[in-house]
């Protein structure tokens, strides 16, 4: 592959961040498996499929709230990123790269007091079709995720932490879809996802 990488970033005072970037690449021999029938089975295999071209464009902030003039122990961030991607070999529209999202974006806050920090950030990444040969095409459910933490000190040296994550439990489906002159031939899966929560207790020893 070949690429080029570019980006700029703005720092402000006491933490402040604005980036922006953006990538291409040319890919040559780019190889992924292929579904065919060989007239009595099914088969799997890597196939070089050409050449593919990728390209991203980032965008992302942090903002505590002392850099706009407020004296609380709180951040914001988020960031966001769009994908663009094709394949040569591959007729389009969706002749992307493999589950290569279009676009995902990342939100959150941070508290961090002296006794008590909290926070909070939630995902978001897109779903949609990509055709993965002439024949055959996949289709993927947009997944979003949150989690939260809050961290007690007790002291410097001991600390309960509690996380929560996957608060939204999605199923996670998708669908297979393979058509040629023999006809179509559709299947779908669909598996559950679980939240998480977890309890921690640090202590950290000083040496004497």
């Amino acid at each position: 592959a070949t690429g080029v990488d570019a980006a700029w970033e703005h720092y402000f005072t006491k933490g402040g961040l604005v980036s922006v970037s953006a990538s291409s690449r040319a890919i040559r021999d780019f190889i992924r498996n292929e579904v065919r029938f060989d007239g009595a089975r099914w088969i799997s295999t890597p196939v070089n499929q050409g050449d593919a071209r990728v390209g991203t464009l980032a965008l992302e902030a942090k903002l505590p709230m002392k850099t706009l003039g407020r004296d609380w122990p709180l951040e914001l961030r988020a960031n966001v990123s769009r994908n663009w991607s094709s394949v040569d070999a591959v007729p389009g529209p969706g002749n992307r790269l493999d589950r290569q999202p279009h676009w995902s974006a990342n939100l959150g806050a941070d508290y961090s007091g002296r006794v008590v920090s909290a926070g909070a950030s939630f995902s978001f990444v897109s779903g949609g079709w990509t055709r993965t040969s002439v024949f055959q095409s996949r289709y993927g459910t947009a997944t979003r995720d949150l989690e939260l933490y809050a961290l007690y000190k007790f002291s410097p040296l001991r600390m309960l932490r509690f996380t929560a994550g996957n608060l939204l439990a999605p199923d996670r489906m998708g669908t297979s879809v393979y058509a040629d002159a023999r006809g179509l031939r559709e299947s779908s899966d669909a598996s559950p996802t679980y939240r998480r929560w977890g309890l921690l207790y640090e202590q950290k020893f000083q040496a004497n």
